[in-house]
């Protein structure tokens, strides 16, 4: 990212969160027990629980969609773009539904939902190997 923006160039950013993760984890657990409940078969989401490792979880890398994906915490990614170089000028949550993250979401599956962390920021300063800007 920042060899390819120019100093003040803005970017928007969206990346998966940690926070919803954890979200999304508890409510695929009161699932569970709702389908437990129910006598419904909840083998395939309590799986879905145990899909990542001790060290993925503690790196914040968990399955999206069946790929091992990175998600960031807020402080993480703000720390991250300042130590690049970049003023945040924006940032807050983009919300999804619950369909496409739990299989079967139902009328009792509300707030809080699901979400990336959006971010804007603006490049403030180059560092010298990494600014390759023409100078105009």
């Amino acid at each position: 990212i920042q060899k390819t923006i120019k100093r003040n160039g803005i970017f928007v950013l969206v990346v998966p969160s940690v926070e919803s993760n954890e979200i999304v984890r508890k409510k695929r657990m009161e699932w569970i027990e709702r389908m437990k409940e129910q006598g419904k078969d909840y083998r395939v989401e309590k799986k879905k629980l145990k899909n990542s490792s001790a060290s993925d979880a503690k790196n914040g890398v968990f399955p999206l969609c069946g790929v091992r994906t990175q998600h960031f915490k807020k402080s993480q990614i703000s720390s991250d773009l300042r130590k690049l170089g970049f003023k945040i000028l924006e940032m807050d949550r983009v919300e999804y539904d619950w369909e496409g993250t739990i299989e079967e979401p139902t009328a009792w599956m509300g707030a809080p939902y699901p979400f990336d962390w959006v971010i804007v920021a603006r490049k403030l300063a180059a560092t010298p190997d990494m600014d390759f800007e023409s100078e105009d």
